[in-house]
């Protein structure tokens, strides 16, 4: 069995978890900002772009090692300002085309679930509840985010693979 170098020198990775997250809000806020038509709604990403990460800079400023535990407070305000974008383009795109509708479905179902599995998980981390059941939640999470994987697949699927027709 092939153990980890952080395993090896018993150093957590949950720091890792940091990038993770604001990651995902970068790189979800840009796709966003890009697929939204309204000029204020493109206007309000900008503001979360420049207010959300100077939070977090402020969090990790005013107590450092908080750096190296599972920060709550840091998936909350990078996932809801997401749920909110996809709620956004859920209710711009009503009568429109469906294009990228499985793709924010996926973003949707996982970051309200995952958000709220975060919270119940970090809640048990501090209580002596049973193994078992973090392992539930924990297998829950894995098992939307399989399902967030399969919606991207099938946005991919629907609306931007190559036809076999227009590849001969």
């Amino acid at each position: 069995m092939r153990v980890s170098y952080l395993s090896r020198q018993q150093i957590s990775n949950l720091f890792l978890s940091h990038y993770y997250f604001v990651g995902q809000f970068l790189f979800l806020s840009f796709f966003y900002k890009s697929i939204l038509k309204s000029k204020i709604k493109k206007r309000l990403i900008n503001l979360f772009l420049f207010i959300i990460p100077f939070l977090i800079i402020i969090i990790y400023y005013i107590n450092p090692l908080d750096y190296f535990k599972f920060n709550l407070t840091e998936v909350i305000i990078t996932s809801l300002p997401l749920v909110f974008y996809s709620i956004l383009f859920f209710s711009e795109n009503l009568n429109a085309t469906k294009k990228f509708i499985y793709l924010n479905s996926g973003v949707f179902i996982y970051l309200i679930s995952s958000t709220f599995l975060f919270s119940v998980g970090n809640l048990i981390n501090g209580s002596t509840s049973e193994h078992s059941f973090k392992n539930y939640i924990w297998l829950l999470n894995a098992f939307i985010y399989l399902v967030y994987q399969i919606l991207i697949f099938t946005e991919w699927y629907k609306n931007f693979r190559k036809s076999l027709n227009t590849i001969n």
